[in-house]
């Protein structure tokens, strides 16, 4: 259970240090962090639990690593370089071809994730929009 909180502080350290942040709110690429990111039944669960118990929790991670109008607009461009045919077929019949990528298209932040890897025994990746 301490490897899940050093985790949580290596992302709050992690997103507090990024640039730009100012303009990245007003894009709206960006919320500020919730002081607390383990929800209190979280914490009231994890507080029953004997310290050497191995624990599963999600970690969900939202940060793109981008924080300007031309990180946003070069991170689109390179998911629409690298979508296959099959895909941008699909969308192609419900989306133009202006907005055929957003937001949540764009990868979480690599670093983060790696991070992760390190410290955590057991990490299972699971990817999902």
């Amino acid at each position: 259970m301490q490897v899940f909180f050093i985790a949580l502080t290596i992302l709050s350290l992690q997103a507090n240090s990024r640039p730009n942040i100012d303009e990245a709110q007003v894009l709206g690429l960006y919320v500020t962090p919730l002081k607390s990111k383990v929800s209190q039944s979280l914490n009231e669960w994890m507080a029953s639990k004997s310290p050497n118990e191995f624990v599963k929790v999600w970690i969900f991670f939202t940060d793109k690593d981008v924080f300007t109008k031309d990180a946003y607009e070069r991170a689109l461009d390179e998911v629409k370089n690298t979508m296959g045919a099959g895909v941008r077929k699909r969308r192609l019949k419900v989306r133009s071809e202006h907005d055929l990528v957003d937001f949540d298209d764009i990868p979480v932040c690599e670093e983060y994730i790696q991070r992760l890897f390190k410290v955590i025994d057991g990490f299972l990746l699971a990817v999902r929009p």
